[in-house]
């Protein structure tokens, strides 16, 4: 059976029915996009990996949390998911470091900071909802060029041929919607 041109929707079903097939087609698909994203936020290849080994195992663990779009695609939720693990990577990491400091356990340090995820969650959420909000009042595509790019992690270049437009237009586009947010946010 070839997974390579089934949609993320029905890999992510296979791979609660433990189908390994399916989980090292949605591998080979998103890995590397994952692994360079990763990378860009630690800037450590060690740091990286580990990050990558938890986000790989969560998916073969619990595919349900996998959320995708309307045409199967789960990128978009993929790429934001990895975020998080790289946040929650940072959060550990901080609560080590704050241990040792102010020699208390790891685990009443942890504690502590254990409802800035939530909180980061919803105010991420909250944020995307202002921005989509204000983007839906731009002309043309500025407002899904934008998301695009920010929302989606697509680059310019993918942007350009996805929407066939040409990648200055892209990224004039972008500048005027970072501009108009700038100044809507203060």
């Amino acid at each position: 059976m070839n997974h390579e041109t089934i949609p993320d929707r029905e890999l992510l079903e296979a791979i609660a029915r433990k189908d390994v097939n399916a989980f090292n087609s949605l591998y080979h698909k998103y890995n590397k996009l994952l692994l360079e994203k990763a990378y860009l936020r630690l800037r450590d290849i060690a740091r990286t990996e580990e990050v990558m080994q938890d986000f790989w195992i969560d998916i073969w663990t619990q595919p349900d949390r996998v959320k995708y779009g309307p045409d199967g695609d789960a990128r978009a939720f993929m790429l934001n998911y990895l975020l998080f693990r790289v946040l929650d990577f940072f959060r550990g990491e901080s609560a080590n470091a704050i241990a040792l400091a102010n020699s208390k356990t790891l685990e009443s340090v942890e504690n502590e900071l254990s409802y800035a995820h939530v909180s980061e969650e919803y105010d991420i959420k909250e944020l995307e909802s202002v921005i989509q909000d204000v983007l839906k009042d731009f002309p043309g595509r500025t407002g899904e060029i934008f998301m695009m790019l920010h929302r989606d992690g697509y680059t310019v270049k993918e942007t350009s041929q996805i929407l066939k437009i040409n990648e200055r237009t892209i990224k004039y586009k972008v500048k005027q919607a970072l501009d108009a947010l700038k100044r809507i946010m203060k």
